[in-house]
């Protein structure tokens, strides 16, 4: 699939660079507006439910301790993708927001889905998230 997905980015360049005059690729300007887009792409947010508190602990202790996790679903993204986790507590239905990023598509233990790495997971906010697990409530 990386692969792929570099193809396409190869296709992508030959195609623009074929299609100028010149036969190369306008740069953005130097500056403070370098690199962003005219119009910002949304993040998406998700809703994670959990049927029960030890599946929100299983994941808790076997994915979210090493910095990812794993999300059984249809839903599209991209590899790399931003994306806003609302992590919904079994219990109290209260919700904890992860900021992560999509790193692979595929298959676990026959479920489909995607896995992301939580970012800025300071180990302040893991520890928040884990009184969130456990006591149904963020103190964020």
């Amino acid at each position: 699939e990386p692969m792929a997905l570099w193809r396409k980015f190869i296709d992508y360049l030959v195609d623009a660079l074929s299609q100028r005059p010149e036969g190369r690729v306008a740069l953005a300007p130097a500056g403070k507006d370098a690199g962003t887009r005219r119009h910002p792409r949304a993040v998406a947010t998700l809703q994670v439910r959990f049927k029960s508190i030890a599946d929100l602990k299983g994941v808790y202790t076997r994915d979210v301790s090493i910095g990812g996790m794993f999300l059984t679903t249809g839903y599209e993204l991209s590899l790399g993708e931003r994306v806003r986790l609302e992590v919904v507590h079994p219990e109290s239905g209260e919700g904890f927001d992860l900021s992560a990023a999509v790193r692979w598509r595929g298959q676990k233990s026959a479920r489909v889905g995607f896995g992301v790495e939580l970012i800025e997971m300071s180990d302040t906010r893991r520890e928040a998230f884990w009184n969130f697990v456990r006591d149904g409530y963020a103190l964020v």
